[in-house]
């Protein structure tokens, strides 16, 4: 009679664990359709954000790359080019030469100013960035590094000799307007940070890392320049 009972019980207990069994399968098999579905989801968001990045990229890269040629008085746009470089209006003169269809040519009646245009567009951002890490000292942090490559660019650009490419651009006009953009900007950075004419003079050619490693010593963030 026990072994009846116990075949009984056995029976019993297979047909339970054999339920048991299919219900965990079938709600293993949900939540992995499930994450399936929620793996599909994020990587469809995934994509169509990265399409979207891409997209604006293209276009930003294209309103700076892509300019139709200039079609006005050369003459008076180069007295206008250097009026604003005379009045250490660089962010205008940029502006006004991406107005004009004049920036990024590096061919044409006006491309003998290529290398102040390019200095001038650099200059341009590294001057909004100086301006929002004053006017934003919460958001500074995240600001430094873009400035110190900015200002890495802008050192590599204001060299004239490397423009020998294009014609006319090696001259004395171009010569003295990058020297006083680089005099003007040392001047606004020395307005934020403590440093020296020695440093501002040593900038030239150094990677943005090392610029930033000579701002956090005047700034006494390191003990010394690695």
């Amino acid at each position: 009679m026990k072994t009846t009972q116990h075949g009984r019980n056995m029976k019993q207990y297979g047909k339970e664990y054999n339920r048991t069994k299919k219900n965990v399968l079938t709600e293993v098999a949900g939540h992995s359709q499930k994450a399936k579905y929620m793996l599909g989801a994020a990587m469809a968001a995934s994509l169509i954000l990265i399409f979207i990045v891409v997209t604006l990229f293209t276009r930003m890269t294209s309103d700076l790359t892509e300019t139709e040629e200039f079609q006005g008085d050369a003459t008076k746009a180069a007295a206008q080019i250097e009026q604003y470089a005379n009045n250490g209006e660089y962010a205008a003169l940029f502006d006004y030469c991406k107005e004009q269809n004049i920036a990024f040519q590096r061919t044409g009646p006006l491309s003998s100013y290529y290398p102040v245009i390019e200095s001038a567009q650099q200059y341009s951002l590294i001057e909004s960035t100086l301006d929002n890490i004053k006017e934003h000292k919460e958001y500074a942090y995240y600001q430094y590094q873009v400035l110190c490559t900015y200002l890495s660019k802008f050192y590599r650009l204001s060299y004239l000799s490397q423009y020998n490419n294009i014609e006319g651009a090696i001259n004395e006009i171009n010569a003295a307007i990058l020297n006083q953009m680089i005099t003007q900007l040392g001047k606004k950075l020395q307005e934020i940070y403590p440093v020296t004419d020695e440093d501002l003079a040593s900038f030239p050619g150094m990677t943005s890392a090392r610029i930033e490693s000579i701002l956090d010593l005047r700034s006494g963030k390191n003990e010394e320049v690695k």
